[in-house]
């Protein structure tokens, strides 16, 4: 039950981020359902970048070798540090659509979901009059703030098992946590699997060394969910009068939008390591390769435009979108990495950096037995 605990509050620095960016979502699809995704991938691939970045790392290993039977159970975490350049993102880069337009005197930059926390730029949104194609207001609506954070942590349960004299299997995951708060379902976990075998038998002249060669190939899968109940006076109308349908007065009717995020993660990891009495070193190099797909589910009301008979000839309506974004989002990246483990007994002691776009620290504890 600790254990429990201690993960869903080093949860809670990345469930916020996937239910505020579910939330902001829904005004971005007030610029149409093409912007809102140009939009969805500025705001939340820093996101998605930290998420790959925690699960191509922090693979933390006791031993090179560990005899059959035995295993190592360790609690540790890996943090992803968010590079300057990924905090903020520049609106006029996005090829949004003509009638998409800032409002800042000529400023373009938006904080992204790991960037500043203070509003984005504020966007108005015009369309063409209907009887004469005059340009006119559409509606408005600021991009979302940043959550201030520079770094993303990821806790996990890792265990290292001997199967055979030089193999060992991986396993490490984060239970299912739940948390239903203010009308906000949140609901992550992840989970990943592993193999390192040792290369020195493998190789004559490294068969007798002191250093030690091996190769780990993992794969790593984390979902998180993001459920919200909207009611239909959640929706802003800035003054003008807009038509609903029967369905969308209905309070319930724009309930049940969720965001999905799924990501994928493999790595092939080279290490070479020396032990010194109870301290081992070790640098490695890596390749990871993933992909992040984020989904939105649900109902979405985008404001138009449309002709009437009576003055003045048009109206405002609410077009419901169904599942508007969809983004696939792959990543491929080198890494360097540096760590140092100590083992006294049954108790180990971990950590490492790696160096690349989104810097990683990883640190834990472990258990053999």
């Amino acid at each position: 039950m600790k254990l429990k605990i201690l993960l869903t509050f080093t949860s809670f620095f990345w469930l916020p981020i996937v239910g505020v960016a579910q939330s902001e979502i829904a005004f971005f699809i007030l610029g149409g359902r093409d912007n809102a995704g140009h939009l969805a991938q500025a705001y939340l691939s820093p996101l998605a970048n930290a998420a790959q970045a925690n699960l191509g790392n922090g693979w933390l290993i006791i031993n090179d070798t560990i005899s059959s039977g035995k295993i190592n159970i360790s609690l540790q975490t890996t943090v992803s540090l968010t590079p300057q350049k990924d905090r903020y993102f520049d609106v006029n880069q996005l090829a949004l659509s003509p009638d998409v337009h800032t409002s800042q005197n000529g400023k373009t930059l938006s904080p992204t979901a790991l960037g500043a926390s203070h509003n984005g730029q504020h966007i108005v949104v015009t369309t063409a009059r209907p009887q004469d194609g005059e340009e006119m207001y559409l509606t408005e609506f600021s991009l979302p703030e940043g959550l201030g954070l520079s770094f993303i942590p990821q806790p996990s349960i890792q265990a290292q098992i001997g199967v055979f004299k030089y193999s060992s299997i991986l396993l490490r995951g984060l239970p299912g946590i739940h948390i239903d708060y203010e009308n906000t379902d949140y609901y992550t976990y992840m989970y990943g699997v592993g193999i390192l075998q040792s290369l020195n038998p493998l190789i004559a002249p490294l068969e007798e060394q002191s250093i030690h060669l091996s190769f780990l190939f993992t794969y790593s899968h984390q979902y998180a969910r993001s459920s919200l109940s909207r009611t239909q006076a959640w929706y802003w109308h800035h003054g003008h009068i807009t038509v609903l349908t029967e369905e969308q007065k209905k309070e319930e009717w724009y309930d049940g939008q969720k965001l999905d995020v799924k990501a994928n993660n493999y790595v092939m990891q080279l290490y070479i390591s020396k032990t010194v009495k109870h301290w081992r070193f070790y640098a490695c190099v890596n390749r990871y390769v993933g992909s992040t797909i984020i989904n939105t589910y649900g109902r979405y009301p985008r404001r138009d435009i449309r002709a009437k008979e009576e003055e003045p000839y048009y109206e405002y309506f609410f077009h419901d979108e169904l599942n508007p974004v969809a983004l696939s989002l792959p990543h491929r990246q080198w890494r360097l990495g540096l760590g140092f483990s100590v083992q006294v007994g049954a108790i180990g002691l971990h950590t490492e950096a790696s160096l690349s776009d989104y810097k990683n620290l990883s640190a834990g504890i472990s258990y053999q037995f």
